[in-house]
């Protein structure tokens, strides 16, 4: 098992709600890490690949939508026998203190804060939720400033509204950390990693 795990700095600013990245790459390169965000990912054309989350590891479908909001969690989705050389990912990372906000605490978000609290452990979401939701992803990539934030709320609504859900790590205590990565550290290059 591997026990090496870096901790990387997330570009999101403090002034922003959230952050997405989009990217079509041919592989995954990116290491076993935790960040100091939650991070929503999606994956699609990757049918094969090993996602670790944890002390959960497991070869994906032709989808994969994990939620992680504990930021000591080790997650990384790995080449195993993912064959795509068109594998597309979608990651929303956003601050926890963003949840902290009294009106967060109102019963009309009671679902999104219990499914917050759930997804300490990562929760994997099921094909028909992915199908569901995957219109919604696309128009946050779309869309800019308050409506990006509105469409984001809508979209963390209704995965907690889902019953084809569930959590993935049984154990959630920190792991050895052996060095920081800035985000960007390593590029995607003809799938291999290359340092700044």
């Amino acid at each position: 098992m591997i026990t090496e795990v870096f901790r990387e700095k997330s570009p999101l600013s403090i002034k922003d709600s959230f952050i997405l990245f989009e990217r079509t790459k041919s592989s995954f390169t990116f290491p076993i890490h935790v960040h100091n965000v939650w991070e929503l990912n999606f994956v699609e054309n990757a049918s094969g690949a090993l996602r670790i989350v944890g002390d959960s590891e497991e070869t994906i479908g032709e989808k994969d939508l994990v939620l992680i909001t504990n930021t000591e969690l080790k997650h990384a989705w790995m080449n195993g026998n993912c064959r795509s050389n068109d594998i597309h990912e979608i990651t929303l990372q956003f601050h926890p203190s963003l949840f902290s906000n009294p009106a967060f605490q109102k019963n009309q978000f009671d679902s999104i804060m219990k499914m917050m609290a759930k997804a300490e452990h990562g929760l994997a979401f099921g094909q028909a939720e992915i199908n569901r939701i995957q219109p919604i992803m696309r128009m946050i990539s779309t869309e800019k400033g308050f409506y990006s934030v509105i469409k984001f709320f809508i979209l963390l609504h209704e995965l907690s509204l889902s019953e084809d859900v569930r959590v993935l790590s049984k154990n959630i205590s920190p792991t050895t950390m052996i060095t920081v990565l800035p985000f960007g550290w390593y590029f995607y290059i003809s799938g291999s990693l290359s340092a700044e």
